[in-house]
């Protein structure tokens, strides 16, 4: 399906040819409109989307009638099928001809009309998304398998929810207005982005409308993660309002995971992602000192979705005095989950170790320091202290001073400044905080270490060497 602004900039340019009496001669075998048509993802339908007040007598010429239907339509995509299938329906007929006056008034107001519904969306009125679960199994009476979702622009809500049996049921909320007008405009943008049709079996489907001054528009998707650019976790949030389908189908996200270590009395390590800022943060407690790092990336979100389907959420296992290791599962709308163990093989969790697996594989491409034994055993700064490297060159004897952030640790290979302007690759053998006036060389007399070495040009040099 085209974008909103390619379907406008098509219909502008068959609106222009029709309109031109120079191309009234044109047989019809010659105009390409066809696969314009469905390229654009438009579909003749025979007529399913015209409005229901004109199904029953369709009228194609130039009359009032004409006019009357052509104006009734509100939706790009409901007029641009019902175009197509006219079209469909011209070929056919005249394909060795060419087209009647009828037939040239009407596309030419045809397409005018879905020039003028694909202008840019503008003061956003109401949002509407409709999520129908289409996922095997049995389910529960009170089971939803279909919800409508309604948001207007004054913060004004009504979700219906249609359970498996019984009548549905109507929840109405209020929002803020201001605080919501950002996220209409974002929707309405995912609406009228363009798209690939396609489903996903087991999934389900939602259908998103958007409705403004200047019209509306229409976006389908599959009922899955990742398909919403997460649209549907920033309307939960402000919404508040629980069992939200929308067009992810995950009401029950996993929000926050965590794991507590505790190795010994003085001795605890912390692992926690959560979804609200993207962030992992890992803090090390040992007897003397405090070591905590934090990253921020938009993987999170996938990554607690991964998480969220590990077979470890649906382990049940008695407490032990001997464990020491706690994984904590925090949902939206649902009871956490905790399991408790021990890393070793006393009390170990079941499935530990494809948490772990999907944990280390996050970490090795994203974060690859965050788990480093070098980074939790550097101790905590106290203020002023500054980082030293002792940085050791090959076939030296002696480690110099350079400067450091804690972006290295020991055994980087990295690049530091040598001489006037000359540069040399070194190995860090040691990392340790000192005061200003207790450091190995003056601080402002320092040079200050560039940056890790490119392992291909080590490489390198390691066969230059040999050679």
């Amino acid at each position: 399906m085209l974008s909103r602004k390619d379907l406008h900039e098509l219909a502008q340019r068959w609106a222009s040819w029709f309109a031109d009496s120079d191309n009234r001669d044109a047989p019809v075998s010659n105009i390409n409109l066809t696969d314009e048509l469905q390229g654009a993802g438009l579909v003749a339908d025979n007529f399913v989307s015209v409005p229901v007040a004109f199904r029953a007598h369709l009228v194609f010429d130039d009359g009032p009638a004409a006019v009357a239907l052509l104006d009734a339509f509100d939706d790009p995509l409901a007029l641009g099928n019902s175009i197509a299938a006219r079209w469909e329906q011209i070929s056919h007929w005249l394909a060795d001809g060419e087209l009647d006056h009828s037939s040239w008034w009407w596309l030419t107001r045809a397409f005018q009309r879905l020039a003028t519904l694909t202008l840019p969306l503008v003061d956003i009125r109401t949002i509407i998304i409709e999520s129908f679960d289409g996922a095997f199994g049995r389910r529960t009476e009170d089971a939803i398998v279909a919800q409508k979702v309604t948001v207007n622009r004054d913060g004004s809500m009504v979700k219906v929810d249609q359970p498996v049996q019984g009548p549905p049921r109507t929840h109405h909320g209020q929002v803020d207005a201001q605080a919501l007008a950002p996220l209409l405009t974002a929707l309405a943008d995912l609406a009228g982005a363009g798209t690939d049709d396609w489903s996903v079996m087991d999934a389900g489907n939602w259908e998103l409308t958007v409705v403004s001054t200047t019209g509306r528009q229409r976006r389908t998707g599959p009922l899955i993660v990742g398909e919403d650019q997460g649209l549907s976790e920033r309307l939960r949030d402000l919404l508040h309002v629980s069992g939200l389908l929308l067009m992810d189908g995950a009401p029950h996200r996993l929000q926050r995971f965590s794991a507590h270590y505790q190795p010994a009395a003085k001795v605890q390590e912390d692992l926690v992602l959560r979804r609200g800022d993207q962030s992992v943060s890992f803090t090390h407690q040992g007897p003397t000192r405090q070591v905590q790092t934090r990253v921020v990336d938009e993987s999170v979100g996938r990554l607690l979705d991964l998480l969220a389907d590990s077979s470890a959420t649906e382990v049940t296992l008695l407490a032990d005095p001997a464990d020491n290791l706690t994984v904590t599962w925090n949902y939206r709308d649902k009871a956490a989950k905790s399991v408790h163990g021990t890393l070793n093989q006393d009390h170990p969790i079941p499935a530990w170790g494809e948490v772990a697996a999907i944990l280390r594989t996050w970490m090795s491409s994203v974060a690859p320091a965050m788990l480093d034994p070098h980074v939790i055993n550097l101790p905590t700064a106290k203020q002023d202290e500054i980082l030293y490297a002792q940085v050791l060159f090959p076939h030296g004897d002696r480690a110099y001073s350079y400067l450091a952030t804690t972006d290295y640790v020991v055994g980087d290979r990295v690049v530091v400044p040598v001489g006037g302007d000359g540069e040399a690759d070194g190995i860090i053998v040691n990392l340790q905080y000192y005061a200003p006036s207790e450091a190995p060389f003056p601080p402002d007399r320092t040079k200050a270490i560039l940056r890790k070495a490119d392992p291909l040009g080590v490489v390198n040099e390691w066969r230059n060497q040999q050679s």
